[in-house]
C-alpha cells in the first residue's frame, strides 16, 4: 500500500465516521419512541450496499484494488459499526424492550447481507 492510498483509506474511514455519528444524531431524535435503534440499521445498510457496489465494480474490473480498499475498509468501514449496534442492543435489552433487543440484530444481519448482495447483483457481477 502507497503512503497515497494509506492516506486515502485515512480520509474516506474519516468521512465515513463523520457521516455515522450525523446520521445517529439526526435518527436519533426521530427513533427514540419506537424504541428502535434505526441510526444504526441506516448506516450498517448503506455500508453494506455500497460495498456490493464496490465489490461487483472491482470484480468486473471496473475500479481499481486501491479504489476498493479506499472505499469499503475506508469508507464503509468508517460508516458502519459493529460495537455501537452491539453497545445499543444491550442498552435495548437492559431497558426491557426485548422485541427490539431481539429484532435488531436479526435485521441488521439479513438487511445489511441482502443489500450488499444487491449491491454486488446491480453491478452485474
Amino acid at each position: 500500500m502507497t503512503p497515497l492510498v494509506f492516506c486515502a483509506v485515512l480520509l474516506a474511514g474519516a468521512l465515513g465516521a463523520v457521516l455515522r455519528y450525523l446520521t445517529s444524531r439526526l435518527l436519533a431524535r426521530e427513533s427514540e419512541p419506537a424504541g428502535f435503534p434505526f441510526a444504526v440499521l441506516a448506516v450498517n445498510c448503506v455500508g453494506s450496499f455500497v460495498s456490493g457496489l464496490v465489490i461487483g465494480w472491482a470484480t468486473a474490473d471496473g475500479l481499481s484494488a486501491e479504489w476498493e480498499l479506499i472505499l469499503v475498509t475506508g469508507f464503509a468501514g468508517g460508516l458502519t459499526t459493529f460495537s455501537t449496534w452491539s453497545v445499543e442492543t444491550i442498552q435495548v435489552l437492559r431497558q426491557g424492550r426485548l422485541l427490539a433487543g431481539i429484532l435488531s440484530p436479526v435485521v441488521n444481519l439479513v438487511a445489511g447481507f441482502a443489500l450488499l448482495v444487491a449491491g454486488i447483483a446491480l453491478t452485474g457481477a
